[in-house]
């Protein structure tokens, strides 16, 4: 299913802006209109030090991220020979580029496609143009894909979570002699547990998707990334030391969108969450490694 959706999300978000591409004069015609606006193609708007400050700590709070993706990891876990782990980092980094070069050129043929008519929400400019360039069978054709990277994601996390609650919290903290059926329904609720959760985020009416993304991309690494780097290169993290390293980590991602930011300073959540939730890490196991095994025994 993932390898069906994926590449059908792939082929849909590379053939919608070249085929939109000529329609808007090619790249001349988005330099043009990118100048109407004002906009600038540079990496770097400007060389001040807050600048260039702050582009740094965009990209670690998006970069670090993927260190803590359970979804993302589980792939890699169920690799079957370790030898394979490198042809699955270059497939893997090799679809990022291609991806992210994808859906950076719809937002640049945006730009000219919609320079006369407006755009009323930015975050629909991919579904806008195909709605305003195909016929409505093609569209809903297209469109399944946004259904597709949707389902994609929100279906993987869902597993995830769902044998977390029911293997790590409850087999192992609650029941350890649960039977299999009891497991199963365990499993089952919370899957219902998470959807509910899920429903009543949403209707809060998040300024953004990218805000929502950003939002649980942060809290998702901040918990997880630090104790899978920390259990990769150390030997000495005990278990006390990786619940609480979840724990805080997530509360920080979750509280740190409500701190005030300092000046022009803008610092992602994930950042503070993640290096708090490592340094806690690292500082609880070396004054409980006594009294607690090692997650790698």
């Amino acid at each position: 299913i993932d390898l069906f959706q994926g590449c059908f999300l792939m082929c849909v978000i590379s053939f919608v802006p070249l085929y939109v591409l000529s329609g808007v004069g090619g790249i001349a015609g988005i330099a043009k209109a990118s100048a109407q606006k004002n906009i600038s193609f540079a990496f770097f708007p400007d060389y001040k030090p807050i600048t260039l400050i702050n582009t740094l700590l965009l990209t670690c709070g998006w970069g670090l991220g993927y260190f803590g993706q359970p979804h993302i990891i589980t792939k890699f876990m169920g690799i079957r020979k370790a030898k394979d782990i490198r042809k699955a980092e270059a497939i893997g980094m090799t679809w990022m580029a291609c991806a992210l070069s994808a859906a950076t050129l719809v937002g640049l043929v945006g730009i000219p496609f919609f320079q006369t008519i407006g755009l009323d929400n930015p975050d629909e400019v991919f579904i806008d143009i195909v709605k305003l360039s195909f016929s409505p069978f093609i569209s809903g054709f297209i469109l399944c894909a946004v259904f597709a990277a949707a389902i994609n994601a929100v279906s993987s996390m869902v597993l995830v979570l769902s044998s977390s609650i029911t293997e790590d919290l409850y087999r192992r903290l609650i029941n350890p002699n649960a039977p299999e059926k009891t497991l199963l329904v365990v499993s089952k609720w919370s899957v219902l547990f998470v959807a509910l959760i899920s429903y009543f985020i949403a209707v809060r009416k998040i300024q953004s998707i990218y805000t929502l993304v950003l939002f649980a991309w942060s809290g998702l690494a901040s918990s997880f990334g630090p104790l899978l780097l920390l259990c990769l290169y150390s030997k000495y993290i005990n278990k006390f030391a990786a619940f609480l390293g979840i724990l805080v980590g997530g509360i920080m991602a979750s509280v740190w969108p409500l701190v005030p930011q300092i000046g022009q300073l803008h610092i992602p959540a994930l950042i503070p969450g993640f290096f708090t939730s490592l340094f806690l890490m690292l500082i609880v196991s070396r004054f409980t490694k006594k009294h607690a095994p090692s997650v790698n025994s």
